[in-house]
């Protein structure tokens, strides 16, 4: 907040505001209202395209990018642009699924596709660097790369979660952001000082 200039004694109705806004685009794009005449009745649908699109693009941005930058020239760093390439395109598929362009459907397969992608990746990573001295790979990682790259596979191969189960965990995500908000705006609104008045 100090690298933001926020002071949350002055601006605790930016936090207000921001968590306001937050609950009611949760309330709007809630499933319950898949069924019902409202105008506003499929706008879920559409926003959880573009929520993975965001999280895919974040993921990207701040994971795998990264280690492709330290990375240097290898194996492993190809096989990490690879994967940055393919879920870029998903990401992308995400949005133009928007304008009918491309048709990308299935919440948990794009999420069995991350997995898969990462146990792949730090597979070959634990076969490179087995052995190391200076970057040895511990067997509890390559017990974790194996199990994602089989429960990416079989969440990709079969839908264990539907899209309407994972927009629900966005909103309740997004719902308890915006509660947090105005409670922490609230606590740190200033409080009224009364005058004393002198006789």
């Amino acid at each position: 907040m100090k690298k933001l200039k926020f002071t949350p004694r002055k601006d605790f109705w930016l936090f207000i505001t921001l968590g306001i806004i937050a609950v009611l685009v949760a309330l709007v794009l809630a499933p319950f209202w898949q069924n019902t005449s409202v105008f506003f009745s499929d706008w879920g649908a559409y926003a959880l395209k573009i929520m993975i699109a965001i999280c895919l693009l974040v993921y990207i941005s701040f994971c795998l990018a990264p280690k492709i930058i330290r990375g240097g020239r290898n194996v492993v760093t190809v096989l990490t642009v690879i994967e940055s390439v393919c879920l870029l395109f998903v990401a992308l598929g995400c949005i133009l699924a928007q304008f009918n362009v491309i048709n990308i459907s299935g919440a948990c397969s794009i999420f069995g596709l991350c997995l898969f992608f990462r146990g792949t990746v730090e597979i070959f990573r634990a076969y490179y660097y087995r052995g190391g001295e200076s970057r040895p790979y511990p067997v509890w990682q390559l017990v974790i790369a194996i199990a994602m790259l089989s429960f990416g596979t079989y969440c990709f191969a079969k839908q264990l979660l539907s899209d309407t189960t994972i927009l629900w965990i966005f909103v309740v995500l997004i719902f308890v952001v915006g509660a947090l908000l105005i409670t922490y705006g609230a606590v740190c609104s200033p409080k009224k000082s009364k005058k004393k008045t002198e006789n």
